[in-house]
């Protein structure tokens, strides 16, 4: 593959990941539920499902549970389920499993950032005899208690600032004290918390939704219109489908140019080596120059050429038309430069393959290869030879 492929690929990579990161920014932060429970945002956090903190404001956090109710730890002891969040009122109702908040109340410690939404007092409980209808006179002062009750007593909750000296309660044991809770902790089933920051209602009240302020250290809040990042988000999202498109097309096209590449320098390769197998038929061997004479010299077959070929006379051989003369002549040549005596001197196989597909009449001679300064004999007789065949796989070739 190109150099230029290789740096541009990786580049767009990397530009089309920071265009997604730039069009997801705070929106990598989706309204989410668990179930059919109540639609979770921030300044809440479903911590399973978001472990990102910046999904939500510290304290805030709920989770699903096995059945996919939404979760909320009001205390390591107690676990309330979230029936419903109100985000322009910024309050949350929950319940408990057993719906009866009284049993829990010795463990219900509320620490920012949530608070009970109603007016807060002190009680003190009594269990007394069942007598019906016995305390209904007393509505302000005496609440029952209903899910802490048994079949030998009931469960009566006194405010701790009224008189109770004229309430019939001789036949009551007081229990325990509880400090700071709403009246209706006592009778219902579920309770309202509030919480006063970060103050995301001015927000939803203009159909808005809050989050973090970019890039923010001391979390500094922000509203932001869904409806505007959602037509910025689908820009982004053609803008990264286009790239996308571009990317894949460029793709595409340096996998092709990789294949090309692959294909002619097999077929450089085979070539070459169908050259290499017709030079080793030509290889040299040693040649009787005059076989008129018992104890002959010998002299080697591609030295006997050279020299016919400095002498520019002809290589005597047999051959059917003068084209298939021009081959040989330059086959000769070539072979002639592959067996120079120093290695740098020997052409690459790139260059071979252009020389033989190259015009003849522009090779030129190369330098002697040969150790040999005695003059050679190139008047003897040579037996002709037919280079028909060894010619054939070349001209296929070219």
């Amino acid at each position: 593959m190109d150099i230029s492929l290789r740096i541009v690929i990786p580049s767009l990579l990397l530009f089309v990941l920071f265009i997604v990161d730039l069009g997801e920014g705070h929106n990598s932060c989706p309204e989410l539920q668990c179930g059919n429970g109540p639609p979770i945002r921030f300044p809440f956090r479903l911590k399973d499902r978001q472990p990102d903190q910046h999904c939500g404001y510290p304290g805030f956090d709920l989770y699903c549970s096995h059945n996919n109710d939404t979760v909320l730890e009001l205390a390591s002891s107690v676990k309330a389920f979230v029936n419903s969040i109100d985000y322009e009122s910024q309050f949350i109702e929950v319940t408990v499993s057993d719906n009866c908040f009284p049993w829990n109340i010795p463990g219900l410690h509320l620490s920012p950032p949530f608070q009970f939404k109603n007016s807060l007092y002190n009680y003190s409980l009594f269990s007394c005899t069942p007598e019906t209808d016995t305390y209904t006179e007393y509505p302000y002062r005496v609440i029952q208690v209903p899910c802490l009750n048994s079949a030998s007593a009931s469960v009566l909750a006194f405010r701790s600032d009224v008189d109770i000296d004229d309430l019939p309660i001789l036949s009551c044991t007081k229990m325990y004290t509880v400090s700071s809770v709403p009246y209706n902790i006592w009778s219902s089933p579920s309770l309202e918390l509030t919480w006063s920051g970060p103050n995301c209602g001015h927000c939803e009240g203009k159909g808005k939704i809050c989050r973090f302020e970019n890039n923010s250290t001391d979390l500094k809040t922000e509203c932001f219109d869904p409806d505007k990042d959602k037509g910025r988000s689908r820009k982004i999202m053609t803008t990264v489908s286009i790239l996308g498109s571009f990317l894949l097309t460029l793709v595409v096209y340096a996998l092709y140019r990789v294949y090309r590449y692959d294909k002619i320098e097999k077929e450089n390769q085979a070539r070459i080596e169908i050259f290499l197998e017709d030079y080793k038929a030509l290889k040299p061997t040693r040649k009787n120059v005059d076989v008129t004479v018992e104890n002959t010299s010998q002299i080697y077959f591609p030295e006997w050429i050279y020299n016919l070929l400095e002498q520019k006379e002809d290589l005597r051989v047999y051959v059917e038309d003068n084209g298939d003369a021009k081959i040989a002549k330059n086959l000769a040549i070539v072979g002639l430069w592959c067996i120079q005596w120093h290695p740098v001197d020997r052409p690459s196989m790139k260059v071979v393959v252009q020389m033989l597909e190259g015009e003849g009449d522009k090779l030129t001679m190369p330098p002697n290869p040969f150790a040999s300064t005695n003059p050679t004999r190139t008047n003897v007789s040579m037996p002709a030879r037919h280079l028909n065949q060894e010619l054939e796989v070349i001209l296929e070739s070219e």
